[in-house]
């Protein structure tokens, strides 16, 4: 009874910290937690599934997202048809199975860290057609390509950035990771 007085009350914890985990979606599609950003417009964002970080994942998942993720430009919830607008802070956030992820025309918004400890994302895709990003070889930029947003951790080791980059954004913390070279085209 000793022994296993420990394993029960290790048990009892760990559900009682899932149970107490907070949602932060309101409806999940496939594998992807939607939040409704406005019910009028029928406007969504791609968000994670908890609002705290999950002990025993590491993410905001209780179920880490892996693979190729492909966000689509509309989901239907409860008979309406919603486009898929953004996407959230730390949406792919600590999903280290993830290894390419494909954004749709329709996203407009783009939160912070999206991709924050990805490690074995190859590649980011954007459909040409998206009005405020592009990626230039599966890394992602703003649209005009004077920002680098988000650097692929399994991309090569040796990147040069493009001419016309003004700005590194979150992608700078994802080249200590992996880069061990950086080159700068200069004008």
């Amino acid at each position: 009874m000793k022994r296993t007085l420990p394993i029960i009350t290790f048990l009892l914890l760990s559900v009682l910290q899932v149970c107490a985990q907070k949602k932060n979606y309101d409806f999940q599609e496939g594998i992807l937690f939607y939040k409704i950003t406005d019910a009028t417009k029928q406007l969504v964002e791609v968000t994670t599934e908890l609002d705290e970080l999950l002990e025993t994942t590491g993410t905001l998942y209780n179920k880490p997202l892996e693979g190729d993720i492909v966000v689509p430009s509309n989901v239907k919830y409860q008979g309406k048809q919603y486009a898929v607008a953004g996407i959230a802070d730390n949406s792919f956030g600590g999903c280290i199975k993830v290894t390419s992820v494909t954004i749709p025309a329709s996203v407009t918004t783009l939160g912070e860290q999206v991709f924050l400890s990805c490690t074995n994302l190859k590649r980011i895709t954007v459909d040409k057609d998206n009005s405020i990003l592009k990626d230039i070889d599966g890394v992602l930029f703003n649209k005009s390509g004077n920002k680098l947003i988000a650097y692929p951790n399994m991309k090569s080791a040796n990147y040069e950035i493009m001419e016309g980059t003004e700005e590194l954004g979150a992608a700078r913390s994802s080249f200590a990771i992996r880069l061990s070279r950086l080159n700068f085209l200069l004008p």
